[in-house]
């Protein structure tokens, strides 16, 4: 593999690793816009803390499209996260 299409490759892995922080970044800050939060502005430093080791995964997309769907889970059978 040439150089040029070696940096292409990287970029384009760089770019998705971007891309699936930046989501589940957007996925935490939804969670903390959720009604759970409405009323009761405190949030538990251990979900905090499970939220970041999302995001510093090297696996990130998929564990915030799961976090995802369990926090939607919760807030149609809880009405909260």
């Amino acid at each position: 593999m040439n150089y040029i299409k070696k940096l292409q490759a990287e970029n384009a892995d760089l770019k998705e690793e971007l891309r699936a922080i930046k989501y589940a970044v957007d996925n935490f800050r939804s969670v903390l816009a959720s009604p759970k939060f409405y009323y009761d502005t405190t949030i538990q430093v251990s979900d905090v803390h499970n939220y970041l080791d999302i995001i510093e995964s090297k696996d990130t997309l998929a564990l915030a499209e799961e976090a995802q769907k369990e926090s939607a889970y919760r807030t149609k059978y809880y009405g909260h996260n």
